[in-house]
């Protein structure tokens, strides 16, 4: 008798998850952005941003269905944190499958102070995006990168994924402009054609003081 073999649960998982963020994406494209997750290439990119070497916090925003989650994890040192933001119940549920160490965030990314405070955590070291900035408003943005100065340690390091078709439409120039306000440091990747659509990375250091005013930390 021949017995089908059966996926392996991290395979299972994806594929969970690829068919949860596309049915995602058909509901609310605006908020999604992307037509499939991010692909692995520019996972393993942004993941690289974090030292394996030092216990850190990483904070993603966008977490989706754990494309990133899922390079983020081999990166971490033995006491780092990663803490994964998502608005979407649907897929914030794939990640306890695909990223199981990661703290599941439910919340806005323009609560996002309040809602690492929730847990007690007062700064993140490194801060990942793949948020669709080219679908919002400029004062959306900058709501959203205020957050994220907010919580951001002075040697910390911003990622955000830009989709390469949308970077001359009139948002995705607002949001480039925004970074050189809110970032002393703002560095543009190369095309990444292996991603659907095809993407480059803004890596952003040194946030400037007057986009956010520091959280405060736990009481005395």
């Amino acid at each position: 008798m021949s017995v089908t073999a059966q996926p392996s649960t991290s395979t299972a998982s994806r594929r969970r998850g690829t068919a949860t963020f596309l049915r995602q994406a058909l509901r609310s494209q605006a908020s999604i952005g992307a037509i499939a997750p991010t692909s692995a290439i520019v996972a393993r990119q942004m993941a690289g941003l974090i030292s394996p070497d030092r216990d850190l916090t990483v904070v993603e925003l966008g977490a989706g269905t754990g494309a990133i989650s899922a390079a983020v994890g081999p990166r971490l040192a033995p006491r780092s944190r990663h803490l994964a933001v998502e608005r979407e119940p649907h897929l914030l549920a794939v990640l306890e499958q695909v990223a199981p160490w990661a703290d599941r965030v439910l919340g806005d990314a323009c609560e996002l102070g309040d809602r690492l405070a929730e847990l007690d955590v007062f700064q993140a070291d490194v801060v990942l995006s793949s948020l669709p900035w080219g679908n919002f408003p400029a004062d959306l943005q900058q709501r959203i990168l205020a957050q994220v100065t907010r919580v951001l340690a002075r040697d910390g390091v911003f990622a955000a994924i830009a989709y390469r078709p949308t970077r001359l439409a009139p948002r995705s120039r607002a949001f480039r402009s925004t970074l050189h306000e809110t970032f002393g440091e703002v560095v543009t990747s190369s095309t990444l054609w292996a991603n659907l659509p095809p993407a480059r990375l803004y890596v952003c250091r040194r946030p400037l003081p007057k986009t956010g005013a520091a959280i405060p930390g736990p009481a005395a």
